[in-house]
């Protein structure tokens, strides 16, 4: 299992972006890229708009802007603990922003 390798931290953070990409319609995301290739490092998941930003393994900000995503924030994106940086502007999301990402 390619997965046995990953600490708990990167088994969270590709859990977190999976939750986004299934919960914003990702199939019809503009460019996504290898977003959510088992075989690629989640941080090098390249969007042709925005991307995921990384220090080491760690991801620190996401920047989904642009990118047609709809539907609703999910509350696993507190999964992505050491997140400093957001953005999903330009989106046809609705609902509130979720409480967890406050904790």
């Amino acid at each position: 299992n390619i997965f046995q390798s990953y600490s708990d931290q990167r088994v969270a953070q590709r859990y977190a972006l999976a939750t986004i990409y299934y919960s914003t319609d990702g199939d019809n995301w503009v460019g996504r890229g290898p977003f959510l290739d088992s075989r690629v490092d989640e941080c090098d998941w390249e969007l042709q708009v925005g991307g995921i930003y990384c220090t080491g393994d760690t991801i620190e900000g996401l920047s989904l802007g642009y990118n047609n995503l709809v539907g609703t924030i999910p509350p696993e994106v507190a999964l992505l603990s050491d997140l400093s940086d957001i953005s999903f502007y330009e989106n046809k999301l609705r609902g509130t922003i979720p409480i967890e990402m406050s904790e």
